[in-house]
Parts: structure tokens; C-alpha cells; sequence
């Protein structure tokens, strides 16, 4: 699963647990696999099938469900909590980076989030960063009235922070898939794993650029990526992964100290790479995507108590270097990201050290603790829902639907 898919999986689960009079249902758009789950799981192919599944539901949680929002005003017992834990507003602008094509998507992309913001009861984020820009997008449309400071003046009523969670089960080894079973990985290796995909806004490249320096003087560091084709059909290949294996293959370093899993892996297997692995890593670029993000895959290294090497900007990051967790490094500086491979494959007290203290961060972010906004909003018939009332919002809200529709049939923005 990606990210995503992890998330909404154990939101799932959760609202199981907590609510167990109440039937849940987790719509995915890829055929479910998943074996043992307490609730449903149905595939949405169209509209029609989102459609459905609104209105046979009193509470929908979402990161977003296109036109068919509209059913949603069509009895007003229903409610919407918008999950912006992801910034996609800053991963729309990296995509399209070089591209002028991409304008006008990016045009109508911000008016899509625009509407989602409109429709929402309650809004859920990833981090303080992530809050403080949706506040400002709140503000800007007129969301935010006095009324609602008034009644809290946190607004936590209205946006809160529910970050990514671990695994609640300690992960167990069930088979080898790394160590002498991948040819060129020895049982003595110390491998370094990329443990999620290879996207446009990630920089491979001076990860790979390092693994070359550090392949130069020793042999036994490899570095594994996990995944590189998202689970999801319907996205394409990113550039820059392309861009990555012939980098990789110019260095000489393909197959032999760089490896890559085209492909993905069962979400219960990964944990059999995690713990065949000695150090988990993630390179990306210090821009706005990278300062409002949180990396859904840092969490199962924290999960796998895996010492971390990431690059400095993000949450996340600052996470990392404040609980000791691991090592953090400038983006693109291939000397500074060899000079932590080596330092924490050799430092032995350093290491464990950072395994110590991920260890006791695990109990933090078990999924049961950061999900309770998600389960109060749920749980709760008296929640302060903002049923938008006036002339105002619906004009509003009718614009961004003919802007959007618009868009969406004639490519006219």
C-alpha cells in the first residue's frame, strides 16, 4: 500500500475497534486483497460507485472525492472530514516543475482543494506546519468566522493534527528476502533501504551518487530500494526513477551496490525487509514540498526501530536530529550523506543509541493515540459540524463547481 493506503487502512481498523456498532466500509480503487479484516472493503470503479457509497454512509473521511460531493448536501445528517495530511498543493507544483503545461492543472487543482475545504466539517493534518498553511487557507476564504473563535479559540474543533501512526503488532521475521537471497547482498552487508517509492520531489540521485563514493574504499554497504511503482494503477511512472536506475547502471553500481525492486511489496511482507536491513534512508529536495510534508515511510522505520538518514527541512527531519534517531544531512550533499552511512554503519554506540530511542518513540505514535480527533468527530452527535448557511458560501461554492466542471469537460479555465 502506499502511504495513503496505510493510513486510510488503519483509520479503518480503528474506527473498527472504537465503534463497534457502527458499519465501516474502506473504498479503495484497486481489487482488495487483504485477508482477516474486521470490516468492509469495496472497490470503486466510477462515480456512480462513489455515488452510492455517499449516500448509504452518515460519515465520509476522505482526501477527496470529486463531483459527486454534491450528494452530500442532499441530506444534511451527513458528515465530511477532509484528511489533509498529504500537501498536494506543494506536490501539484513540483510535478509540473519545468512544465508549462501544467499551469492551468495546477490552476484547477487549487480550486478543487479550495472546494474540499468548503465542504469539510472537520479538517485533519499531518503536522503543526501543515496547520498553520491550511489556517491560512481557511482564513483566506472566508472560513474562519468569529463565531467559530468564539467557541474555540484553538479551532481545534475545526482543524487538528492527526499524524501517521506505527504498526501496533512489533514486526516478525517470517523469511529471508534480503541477505543471501538478492544476488549481491552478502549475509554480512550492511544494507540501507529506501522503503517506499521513488517520486519527482525525492532526490535517489545523491543517495546513489554516495553509494558510489563509499563502493570506492569498501564492500560491504549496499543500498535497496523497496518499492518503485505506486499500487495505484492509475499513476504513472515518475521521471525520476528512470532517471535513477541509469544512474545508477553510468556508476556501475546496478546490481552490484544499488538495487532496486521494480515492483511492490505486500504491505505484511515489508516488515521482513526492515528488519534485514541496518539503515533506512530518504534524500529529497529542501523546497515547499519537502517543509510541509510528512513521510509516511520515516514511520516504519520508526515501527522496525531502524536508525534513520534523511535529508534536513521537513518535519520529520527535525524529529529525527531533536529525539536522536538518527542522522540528519543537507539535500544534495553526496559528501555529507556518506560521511552519516559510514559514520552510523561503524559508530556501534551511536547506532544503538538510535535504536534505543526510536524504540521508546514507537508507544508515541501507535495509531490508536493519533486518531482519537478522528474517532471523536466520528463518535459524537454533537459535534460542532459547520453547516455553511447563506447566500454567500453557496455562491461561492457554485463557482468552483462551473470553474471546475468547466475545466474538466472543456479544458477552459
Amino acid at each position: 500500500m502506499s502511504g495513503l493506503g496505510i493510513r486510510n487502512y488503519n483509520i479503518a481498523r480503528q474506527l473498527t475497534k472504537k465503534l463497534p456498532t457502527v458499519q465501516i466500509t474502506l473504498a479503495v480503487p484497486n481489487e482488495p486483497d487483504l485477508q482477516n479484516r474486521p470490516f468492509g472493503i469495496v472497490q470503486y470503479k466510477s462515480n456512480w460507485t462513489k455515488a452510492k457509497l455517499i449516500l448509504g454512509s452518515d460519515v465520509i473521511i476522505s482526501q477527496g472525492f470529486g463531483l459527486v460531493g454534491l450528494f452530500f448536501y442532499f441530506s444534511r445528517r451527513k458528515k465530511f472530514l477532509f484528511d489533509a495530511y498529504d500537501p498536494i498543493n506543494m506536490e501539484w507544483l513540483e510535478t509540473g516543475k519545468g512544465s508549462d503545461i501544467y499551469e492551468k492543472r495546477i490552476r484547477f487543482n487549487r480550486d478543487y482543494l479550495n472546494l474540499e475545504f468548503l465542504l469539510a466539517d472537520f479538517i485533519v493534518c499531518a503536522n503543526g506546519r501543515q496547520r498553520d498553511m491550511w489556517l491560512g487557507m481557511l482564513s483566506s476564504l472566508d472560513i474562519i468566522k468569529k463565531r467559530d473563535y468564539d467557541r474555540d479559540s484553538s479551532l481545534r474543533s475545526l482543524i487538528d493534527i492527526v499524524p501517521l501512526g506505527v504498526r501496533q503488532a512489533m514486526p516478525i521475521k517470517t523469511k529471508k528476502v534480503l541477505k543471501g537471497v538478492v544476488p549481491g547482498i552478502a549475509g554480512r552487508d550492511k544494507v540501507l533501504i529506501w522503503n517506499g517509492g521513488i517520486w519527482n520531489w525525492f532526490d535517489p540521485a545523491s543517495l546513489i551518487e554516495a553509494i558510489g563514493e563509499i563502493s570506492k574504499k569498501r564492500y560491504d554497504i549496499k543500498l535497496y530500494f523497496l518499492g518503485t511503482k505506486h499500487p495505484n494503477p492509475k499513476i504513472q511512472e515518475f521521471r525520476v526513477l528512470s532517471e535513477a536506475t541509469a544512474l545508477a547502471k553510468k556508476l556501475g553500481l546496478f546490481n552490484k551496490y544499488v538495487f532496486f525492486n521494480f515492483g511492490w511489496v505486500d504491505f505484511e511482507d515489508s516488515q521482513n525487509y526492515l528488519l534485514e536491513s541496518d539503515i533506512g534512508v530518504s534524500t529529497y529536495y529542501d523546497n515547499l514540498e519537502t517543509r510541509f510534508s510528512h513521510r509516511s515511510r520515516i514511520l516504519d522505520l520508526i515501527w522496525a526501530s531502524l536508525p534513520i538518514i534523511c535529508t534536513k527541512g521537513d518535519y520529520l527531519s527535525e524529529l529525527v536530529e531533536k529525539r536522536r534517531l538518527g542522522l540528519s544531512v543537507p539535500e544534495k550533499d553526496v559528501s555529507a550523506i556518506a560521511a552519516a552511512i559510514e559514520r552510523l554503519v561503524d559508530n556501534r554506540k551511536l547506532y544503538q543509541n538510535c535504536r534505543e530511542n526510536l524504540e521508546k518513540l514507537r508507544t508515541e505514535y501507535s495509531w490508536e493515540k493519533v486518531l482519537s480527533p478522528v474517532v471523536n468527530f466520528c463518535r459524537s452527535n454533537n459535534f460542532w459540524t459547520r453547516r455553511r448557511i447563506g447566500i454567500g458560501y453557496y455562491t461561492r461554492l457554485v463557482y468552483f463547481y462551473l470553474k471546475w466542471i468547466s475545466f474538466k469537460i472543456f479544458k477552459i479555465y
